[in-house]
């Protein structure tokens, strides 16, 4: 399993967010922000579901990664937010996606 810490970074890299951006984002405290990527604090349930918010996951995606639920065997943890994030698509954005995916696979 990825370090929690190395996840989050690179999480918060690919968004261009500083560890203010994501308090802010997060609703949590720079802080603790600071603390959970410092590895002095573990997040807990409710950094998880901040972190999750500010990030625009599903909560388990984020508790996973914490290691606060088990992850899944059968399916591989970007299938939940490819899958998350195509249902908050709109149907034109759907229908790309499909195009795309056909076009890369066949």
């Amino acid at each position: 399993m990825e370090n929690f810490v190395n996840w989050l970074l690179k999480e918060m890299n690919v968004r261009g967010m500083s560890q203010a951006d994501l308090a802010r984002s997060s609703g949590l405290s720079r802080t603790a922000i600071s603390k959970i990527i410092s590895g002095s604090r573990d997040p807990g349930p409710d950094a998880c579901t901040g972190i999750a918010s500010a990030f625009n996951f599903p909560p388990d995606i984020v508790f996973r990664k914490a290691g606060l639920l088990p992850e899944k065997e059968k399916e591989p943890p970007d299938l939940l937010e490819l899958n998350h994030r195509f249902m908050g698509a709109s149907d034109e954005v759907r229908k790309e996606i499909l195009e795309f995916v056909r076009f890369k696979t066949n």
